[in-house]
């Protein structure tokens, strides 16, 4: 039997906010949105090894994070330059010679560290879970 629960039966509507505490599983049909410092958008700018993500508000306790390079490179508009710095981009990418990490993990952010600075800038997709009972 699938209980079928409407924001309104939980205290909330489209724009409210609420602490609610859900037993079981969660199933969200239509999409998720959650706040920025859930899921974002890090840049390694060109010449630099890492970015730093600071939370606007502390987790109660270190959270899960996760980090993946998005290679978001829109080939309309490009110079043949920049389009050959993008498949050196890829290259390395899918050759292992770029290498990252998430560091320096705390309850106000975290670091994603490069093995060695990057010719153009470059794009990490990151999410930062809270995990009950994790510590």
């Amino acid at each position: 039997v699938n209980d079928v629960v409407t924001a309104k039966q939980i205290g909330s509507s489209d724009t409210s906010t609420f602490d609610k505490e859900v037993v079981g599983m969660l199933i969200a049909r239509g999409g998720l949105t959650v706040g920025a410092d859930t899921a974002g958008v890090a840049v390694i700018k060109k010449g630099s090894d890492y970015v730093t993500v600071n939370f606007s508000k502390p987790y109660p306790f270190i959270p899960v994070i996760n980090a993946t390079i998005a290679l978001d490179f829109n080939k309309q508009g490009a110079t043949a330059e920049d389009i050959i710095k993008q498949q050196q981009l890829e290259d390395q990418i899918l050759d292992g010679a770029l290498r990252f990490i998430v560091t320096y993990k705390t309850i106000d952010g975290f670091t994603i560290r490069l093995n060695k600075p990057v010719g153009t800038d470059t794009v990490f997709n990151w999410t930062a879970v809270n995990v009950h009972d994790r510590h």
